[in-house]
């Protein structure tokens, strides 16, 4: 819709906004291919490459390098390695092996449950995840170790493809022999 009403003028007045390094991840929709796209269709476009991150310590943005270092310069072309505004080092990364998803879960749950007692407010604890369908498996684990869960969610149940499936077979039990 953008490109259609941009397309009066050969150098339209128009920005996009992202992280191309986080694109990767596809997150929200976000795709690498949209950066590329942008840059091919308006040749003219300027790159800005922001150089502070004013969400993570340095620990956490030096490991992010290194992880996806080998993705080389970005989409803009310039190489870059992203400094904590707030200059502050940060805690150690700890990496934990878990032989089943749910032995994950019922760790983090205890962690939880741990910063909770240590004093932590749980309205300042929040699990991210990369899959919904791994939701419904770390609330339960939460439940277990007594840590108050919120799940939130835009997503209606009723679009689910069990539930669709289950709401046709109670129809078809309620209309039998109609």
């Amino acid at each position: 819709l953008l490109e259609l009403l941009a397309n009066y003028d050969p150098n339209p007045n128009i920005f996009i906004v992202g992280d191309d390094k986080q694109a990767i991840f596809r997150f929200q929709g976000a795709s690498l291919q949209n950066f590329l796209y942008f840059l091919k269709k308006y040749p003219g476009a300027k790159a800005i490459a922001l150089e502070e991150n004013y969400r993570s310590t340095q620990v956490i943005l030096d490991a992010a390098h290194g992880l996806a270092g080998g993705m080389g310069e970005s989409v803009s072309g310039i190489s870059r390695e992203l400094k904590a505004a707030n200059k502050k080092l940060g805690e150690k990364i700890k990496v934990r092996v878990f032989k089943t998803a749910s032995d994950e879960h019922f760790f983090l749950a205890q962690e939880i449950a741990g910063r909770i007692k240590e004093g932590v407010s749980p309205q300042e604890i929040a699990v991210l995840y990369r899959d919904n369908k791994d939701a419904l498996s770390i609330v339960g684990a939460l439940e277990k170790v007594a840590v108050p869960v919120s799940l939130q969610s835009d997503q209606s149940v009723l679009g689910d493809p069990n539930i669709i499936g289950l709401i046709t077979l109670c129809k078809a039990v309620y209309y039998f022999g109609e």
